[in-house]
């Protein structure tokens, strides 16, 4: 069965089987979000399209208490369920599907897409309330890739609009209202999925696949396009600073979806990141044949102005995550899915269905010893994203979980692995058996119990 599949509709299922023990610390909810089209799009379907479905299981007192998908009550998806319209469910015109993240801030759920949509709330069971404004302090859109910062709790965003010459760097407090936006021109209208934050600076990548106004004229899916005459830059925004402070970098060519790490030493700037060689390169969207990503640290000299490049691993990977309470500190440890099928990863331009782009392996980095360790799933499974959830208390930067989804292709649904994360080669602390298959989809986070709904 093909990964990019959609599945069919909305389910639960309760006291979800489970082989192991589920740590007795873990209470909260992991939850999912990824494309997952309600209908048959023919040769116009493109995976960053597909209406958002978020997947959730609820974990309390050593048992997986239920598992539930939903699609998120967009309008094009009430339409498609033939529901009752809903107030608040379109903001400005610009609807796009919130498939990309899902979040939780000032005790909110938040189903999460870039390129200008507002978040989507969603309630504990995953039921849409509907659009969220942060309220109505947002001015606009926002981004499918905040960042916290770990001594204030304030949110972090960058958020870009189509065909428009600037980004916005968002931060929402703790409390959840936005209470600093500043407008950084970038003339080359970029697509800029991630970012980075560190203690005092905002890193904005402007890079090279940029806003065609006669592909979007066209009807193009996804109006943006590699430049090769573009020169990548990457700005250096204080975090507490106007726009006219950044600090701009000339970086060779290279694409970022996602981000690791970045954090300050000395007079330096360090990124940990994964790039491409190029993206959107072959036809405006595309995001296949653009060569394979790899893991790479991008050192920015604040005296001399001057960024030195070194590869840390040419295996095709992606989907770094790290512990979030060293977000923009020195950290050791980052985890990332790789699979050689990365190299021509992700879609097809003229497919319904898309081939995979299956990851089977888990990879640990410890960045201070140069090392990785690795854990390897059966050839013909999926491997999600890896989120690290820290044990109740924590003693050391690694002390914790990895939970990710693998399908189990025998019984045609997808498993929740709990993993020990100072040792992922370790067998799996508990396999939560769930009733569904998940279909390849992007990002996800453990909500704990702790961070009211």
């Amino acid at each position: 069965m093909n990964g990019y599949e959609p599945v069919e509709g909305e389910i639960e299922a309760f006291n979800l089987a489970v082989t192991g023990s589920i740590p007795a610390d873990l209470d909260g909810r992991f939850l999912r979000n990824g494309p997952n089209p309600i209908t048959a799009q023919g040769s116009r379907h493109h995976l960053f399209q597909g209406e958002a479905m978020v997947h959730g299981v609820r974990i309390r007192d050593g048992r997986a208490e239920w598992y539930r998908n939903r699609w998120v009550r967009q309008a094009a998806v009430i339409r498609q369920l033939h529901e009752p319209p809903r107030k608040a469910m379109v903001y400005g015109g610009m609807d796009v599907p919130v498939n990309t993240h899902v979040v939780s801030h000032a005790g909110r759920t938040l189903a999460l897409v870039e390129i200008g949509t507002l978040p989507y709330e969603l309630d504990g069971d995953l039921g849409t309330v509907g659009t969220y404004d942060f309220e109505g302090t947002l001015p606009g859109g926002f981004t499918a890739h905040p960042h916290w910062d770990p001594d204030t709790g304030d949110m972090h965003g960058v958020a870009y609009f189509p065909g428009m010459p600037m980004v916005q760097h968002i931060v929402v407090s703790a409390a959840g209202q936005v209470t600093r936006v500043e407008h950084v021109h970038v003339p080359h209208c970029p697509m800029i999925h991630d970012f980075a934050l560190t203690r005092n600076y905002a890193l904005i990548y402007d890079l090279q696949v940029g806003f065609d106004p006669s592909e979007a004229a066209s009807g193009a899916l996804i109006p943006y396009r590699w430049d090769p005459e573009y020169q990548p830059r990457i700005g250096l925004l204080p975090i507490n600073g106007a726009a006219s402070e950044i600090r701009w970098f000339d970086v060779p060519p290279l694409w970022i979806f996602h981000t690791a790490n970045a954090f300050e030493v000395g007079n330096t700037v360090v990124l940990y990141a994964v790039t491409h060689p190029r993206m959107c390169a072959t036809y405006p969207g595309s995001v296949e044949h653009n060569g394979a990503p790899r893991f790479e640290k991008l050192v920015f000299d604040l005296d001399s102005g001057t960024v030195a490049r070194e590869l840390v691993d040419v295996r095709p990977q992606e989907f770094p995550r790290i512990n979030e309470a060293f977000t923009g500190r020195p950290n050791r440890y980052v985890y990332m899915i790789s699979n050689e099928d990365l190299a021509d990863s992700f879609i097809a331009r003229d497919e319904t269905v898309a081939p995979d782009a299956r990851s089977n392996r888990l990879i640990k980095y410890d960045l201070d010893q140069g090392t990785s360790t690795e854990r390897l799933y059966p050839e013909r499974a999926i491997v999600g994203e890896p989120i690290f959830t820290p044990t109740s208390p924590a003693k050391g930067e690694d002390d914790g979980y990895i939970l990710l989804t693998a399908s189990d292709p025998d019984r045609g649904a997808t498993d929740l692995h709990v993993l020990d994360a100072r040792d992922i080669t370790a067998p799996p602390l508990a396999t939560i058996h769930l009733p569904a298959r998940l279909p390849i989809g992007f990002h996800g986070s453990w909500i704990p119990s702790s961070e009211p709904v």
